[in-house]
């Protein structure tokens, strides 16, 4: 996962929070997106060894935009 790149989108979001800017950068976020999504997997997994409650976590519902 690239967090700088991602650190990077969200201040530039945080300065241009508007439908238009979101739009002009939607494949930045969708690529971001993927890329955490594949990290929370990844973390749920390594979680359950310790806790398997969180085993029944959904990682897509874990996200928000």
């Amino acid at each position: 996962m690239h967090v700088r790149d991602l650190t990077q989108f969200l201040a530039e979001l945080s300065e241009n929070n508007n439908r238009a800017w979101f739009v002009m950068n939607k494949p930045r976020y969708d690529i971001l997106r993927a890329e955490f999504l594949e990290l929370v997997i990844r973390l749920i997994g390594e979680i359950t060894r310790f806790d398997p409650a969180v085993a029944a976590c959904n990682p897509k519902k874990a996200l928000f935009r």
